[in-house]
């Protein structure tokens, strides 16, 4: 993902900042799932804007993409609950492929993207 050019800090920090929008808002489960799928479309940033004003930039790209999914979501957008795993999805498509049950194992314990 970070090799082939994307800037994690807005790639990632879309899904963060959707989990921290959708828990604020109170979202039901389902709901926060579909602001995911939302994410996951939205969920971009690339390393070629480093040395520019468009790298910070890029943060504030995933924060917007975080709180627009969640509001989306909570306004009845509906979107694929499998878009991260998905064939497709954001993890075929950035990462290769797309393992979420290794992507969650130590969810809530290791603090750490690795890039």
């Amino acid at each position: 993902h970070y090799q082939a050019g994307f800037h994690q800090t807005s790639t990632a920090g879309a899904f963060g900042a959707t989990v921290a929008a959708g828990r604020l808002m109170r979202l039901p489960e389902e709901s926060l799932v579909c602001a995911l799928g939302i994410a996951a479309t939205r969920a971009s940033g690339l390393k070629v804007q480093f040395g520019t004003m468009g790298k910070p930039l890029n943060a504030g790209f995933a924060a917007a993409a975080g709180v627009e999914s969640a509001l989306l979501s909570a306004s009845g957008l509906v979107s694929r609950p499998d878009a991260l795993e998905a064939e497709g999805g954001f993890g075929a498509t950035h990462a290769g492929e797309a393992n979420l049950d290794a992507a969650l194992r130590d969810l809530g314990k290791v603090w750490l993207f690795e890039g």
